[in-house]
């Protein structure tokens, strides 16, 4: 009986900081939180940290999932909405004005452009062709 009763006490242990690690984790992925009341509202910025870059992004739409808790449409401030996503409360950050942003970048640099038209003119015609498609060029235009 001394042997169950130990035996009972150590699984009562387990289960209780089973528990315990559970609740944890809903909490970080605000499932533990309030349903009724979000941490982050819809037009908050927030920053979204992804392994080494950090991401301005506005909250576009909020909603609460029992088995996930809070998740967020988020919209990554200065890129195309096809990356818009859904994040869990875990993935975003109160916005900092002085983090490290990692920001969009379209523009080609000078070296990108002269590489781009240095490729278009190297193209290898003998003479003759090349004589006749200018001829023929200056014909139609």
């Amino acid at each position: 009986a001394c042997a169950r009763n130990q035996l009972s006490g150590g699984a009562a242990r387990d289960a209780a900081s089973e528990a315990e690690a559970m609740a944890q984790t809903m909490v970080a992925n605000g499932a533990g939180m309030n349903p009724s009341e979000s941490p982050y509202s819809e037009g908050d910025k927030v920053i979204i940290p992804q392994q080494s870059l950090v991401y301005e992004a506005k909250v576009e739409k909020v909603q609460f999932d029992a088995k996930v808790g809070w998740k967020y449409f988020v919209h990554y401030m200065g890129w195309n909405k096809k990356y818009d996503e859904w994040l869990p409360h875990s993935s975003l950050k109160e916005f900092d004005e002085n983090a490290k942003l990692t920001k969009p970048s379209w523009k080609k640099t000078k070296k990108a452009e002269d590489e781009d038209s240095e490729s278009v003119a190297k193209i290898p015609l003998p003479n003759p062709l090349k004589n006749r498609l200018v001829t023929e060029w200056d014909a139609i235009t």
